[in-house]
C-alpha cells in the first residue's frame, strides 16, 4: 500500500501535528472509535486504508449510481442551503426558481469526489449539473441556458419540470 496524503479534517490535523505519525494512520481508526465515538470513526474509515486505485473506482461507482440515483444532480461547493461559492450560488438560484427539485453534493467535503467529478465528466470547474444522468454543464453554461429558455425545455422535455413551468 503506498502512503497517501490525508483526505479527512481528524487525519489531517493529525498529520500536520506530527509529520511521522503518517506511518501510523491505518491504526487510526480504531484509536477514534475508542475515544470520540463511531460515527467519527466512520466518516474516516476510508481515508488512508485503501490503494488510491480502488479509491477511484470507489469515487466514480459512488459518482455514477448519485448520476444515476436523481433526476438532478449538482455536485457544488457547500449545500443547496448554504452554497460556499458564487458560482454553486447562481445555480442553486436557477434550479430553485424553476422549481426544480435536485439534490445537491457538497464537493468540499472529500477531496477524492472533488477532483473525481472533474474526471469523470472531463470538465475542470464546479459546479456541474446532470439532468437524468447527462452532463449539463457548470455555471456559466446553466446561466446561459436559463436566460435563453433552453435550460427549461431540455427540463421540460427530460421530464424533470412540465410544460407549463417551462413557458412560465
Amino acid at each position: 500500500m503506498r502512503a497517501r496524503k490525508p483526505n479527512c479534517s481528524v487525519c489531517k490535523s493529525w498529520a500536520r501535528a506530527a509529520p511521522e505519525n503518517g506511518a501510523k494512520l491505518a491504526g487510526i481508526g480504531a484509536a477514534i472509535s475508542l475515544y470520540m465515538g463511531q460515527e467519527v470513526a466512520t466518516a474516516t474509515k476510508n481515508c488512508h486504508f485503501e490503494p488510491k486505485e480502488q479509491d477511484m473506482t470507489n469515487t466514480n461507482d459512488m459518482i455514477k449510481n448519485e448520476i444515476a440515483s436523481q433526476d438532478v444532480v449538482v455536485f457544488m461547493k457547500g449545500t443547496p442551503q448554504f452554497p460556499q461559492c458564487g458560482f454553486s450560488g447562481q445555480v442553486v438560484q436557477i434550479l430553485d426558481y424553476l422549481g426544480v427539485p435536485f439534490k445537491g453534493i457538497n464537493v468540499l467535503e472529500n477531496a477524492e469526489i472533488r477532483q473525481g467529478i472533474k474526471d469523470f465528466s472531463n470538465w475542470p470547474t464546479i459546479p456541474q449539473v446532470y439532468v437524468k444522468g447527462e452532463f449539463v454543464g457548470g455555471c456559466d453554461i446553466v446561466r446561459e441556458m436559463f436566460q435563453s429558455g433552453e435550460l427549461a425545455s431540455h427540463l421540460a422535455e427530460a421530464g424533470v419540470i412540465g410544460k407549463q413551468a417551462a413557458k412560465a
